[in-house]
């Protein structure tokens, strides 16, 4: 009977959070079959839909706290996200020196409340950008103190962040431009050690990052981390380039011809080549739908999907991929101001980069392009929203409370001047 009350009730709570987010099914359903097949997959099957890092989380907290996990989920996830404001300014004033700007670009994170919003989700970007952002702090704080063992720690939290999400396959070359910049900026480059350390590291994360590809690779015999990639190039930017070229009609017969298919793999293929397809006739709407998603990654609001949960704003559905705002006039201003101040940060770091240009810094402004698109870059594909910049938020707002200091610094230096 009370095995019967606990399943019970934790099939209430996966309803509920499965009203709330849907994409959740997708990494519950990897961890519920671990924890009965020993298989991150359907059944004897392994996966190749979502990598197993998040599942793995979620199967830890099943297993532990039976039908609380979600409760313990949450607890998990809200401690990250809290953790992500002090290693956010570690990682400012390792860089920089200015400890009073950062710990204002700190501020403003908080008031953007891009962590705190989701950490009632199902979803794997907060703890992914948690992670990320403690490996890099380490990284960065190991080349300045010469400690390898902050390296180690280093290596494998970020690691662990790539099986989280497959979208730092690429990171290892953001690691190394970035620890090279920090290495020249304290004198550090010429020390043998230190090149050992960044060189060594960047190449153990070449290997631990693309280690959900290793795995599809020994199972399936394709180097692929998952195949959202594709599921993304086709049902996102296939769909809105042929839709804005009015061939909805060829949409359809393509998705149908994939539908067809039984085999994933074929499926994967399929969906790749209809997405170069698409891109190769019609590019200048395959451009135009990658701006509007950048925008909506980059500049939309968290605040727009803060989830029923919070009691703030409802998600009614209106069509298939639009929702409208409630009738709240407080969610509303906050919605609209959240999204001009987001817009003006993005704004602020273009022009301190361009300023960086300007000086020669060219070393500074390729880590940072880098980091943000390598990083955000392929999720351009399709248009999910702003949790997908939670791993560079901290870093765009840097960039912009920096070119911030030089405008103030040089108002200072014309008040001085006339006043003298």
């Amino acid at each position: 009977m009370s095995d019967f009350l606990q399943k019970d009730n934790r099939q209430m709570v996966e309803q509920k959070i499965l009203k709330y987010f849907p994409d959740t099914e997708s990494y519950i359903a990897p961890a519920d079959n671990f924890l009965i097949y020993g298989t991150f997959g359907k059944e004897n099957e392994p996966s190749y839909r979502r990598t197993i890092g998040y599942p793995l989380i979620i199967y830890i907290f099943k297993v532990t706290l039976g039908p609380y996990w979600y409760h313990g989920l949450v607890i998990f996830q809200i401690l990250l996200g809290a953790l992500i404001y002090p290693v956010a300014y570690g990682i400012g004033i390792a860089i920089f020196s200015s400890t009073r700007m950062i710990f204002y670009s700190i501020i403003t994170l908080i008031l953007l409340g891009g962590y705190f919003t989701k950490s009632m989700n199902v979803l794997p970007d907060l703890t992914c950008a948690s992670f990320l952002l403690l490996g890099v702090y380490l990284s960065i704080i190991s080349v300045i103190s010469r400690k390898s063992c902050l390296m180690m720690c280093s290596v494998i939290i970020l690691s662990f962040a790539a099986l989280i999400r497959p979208n730092l396959i690429l990171y290892p070359i953001v690691h190394f431009l970035l620890l090279l910049y920090v290495a020249k900026e304290h004198n550090l480059w010429t020390q043998i050690k230190t090149k050992r350390a960044i060189w060594a590291s960047s190449i153990v994360l070449l290997l631990m990052c693309n280690l959900s590809s290793l795995r599809i690779y020994g199972h399936y015999g394709i180097f692929s981390p998952t195949d959202i990639l594709g599921i993304n190039m086709f049902e996102y930017s296939v769909k809105e380039i042929m839709s804005r070229n009015e061939e909805e009609e060829k949409y359809l017969l393509w998705e149908s011809e994939i539908n067809a298919e039984d085999n994933s793999l074929t499926k994967d293929k399929l969906r790749k080549d209809r997405f170069f397809e698409a891109i190769s006739n019609h590019p200048k709407a395959a451009v135009s739908y990658w701006i509007d998603a950048a925008i909506s990654h980059l500049v939309s609001p968290h605040y727009l999907r803060i989830g029923a949960v919070y009691g703030y704003y409802k998600r009614n559905k209106v069509t298939k991929n639009h929702h409208r705002l409630s009738e709240s006039a407080f969610m509303r201003f906050v919605f609209y101001l959240s999204g001009f101040l987001n817009a003006i940060i993005l704004l602020l770091g273009f022009l301190y980069l361009c300023h960086q240009v300007s000086k020669k810094e060219y070393l500074f402004v390729l880590v940072f392009l880098c980091l943000i698109f390598l990083i955000v870059g392929p999720s351009f594909l399709a248009r999910t929203g702003p949790r997908v910049r939670l791993p560079v938020e901290p870093f765009l707002l840097i960039l912009a409370v920096q070119y911030l200091e030089i405008k103030k610094n040089r108002i200072t230096c014309l008040v001085s001047t006339i006043y003298k």
